[in-house]
Formats: C-alpha cells, sequence, structure tokens
C-alpha cells in the first residue's frame, strides 16, 4: 500500500469518527498534503464537504467533514 493511500484511509477514518480536519490538524499526523488526499476522497465518490473559517492569524482556512 502506498503512502497517499496509507494517508488516505487515515483521513476517511478520522472524518468516519465525526470528526472534522484542517490542514494544521492533519500536518500533525503526519499528513502533508491534505488537499490531495480529500481529492483522492472526491474522486472515489466520498462526500466531503469543506467549510471556510478566519485563522486565529486573520487568514483563511478550510475544516473538512463528511
Amino acid at each position: 500500500m502506498g503512502t497517499s493511500t496509507s494517508q488516505t484511509q487515515r483521513v476517511l477514518q478520522t472524518l468516519r469518527s465525526g470528526k472534522t480536519l484542517t490542514v494544521a490538524q492533519a500536518r500533525t499526523r503526519g499528513i502533508l498534503n491534505l488537499r490531495a488526499r480529500i481529492n483522492d476522497l472526491r474522486q472515489s465518490g466520498v462526500n466531503v464537504r469543506s467549510t471556510r473559517f478566519t485563522t486565529r492569524n486573520g487568514g483563511s482556512a478550510a475544516r473538512y467533514s463528511i
């Protein structure tokens, strides 16, 4: 199993458990390209929602959920 496949499965398990995931949270779990893993899930038919929010430093980020 490739690294991206393993990471995609970990993202899916997190989202299926009812949790949300941001890029910053994913990085702490060793997932360095969350957007690519979300794209993988969407291409496989998983309906992943993204919600934009403002970070503490005034930036913009996405929070993913299913």
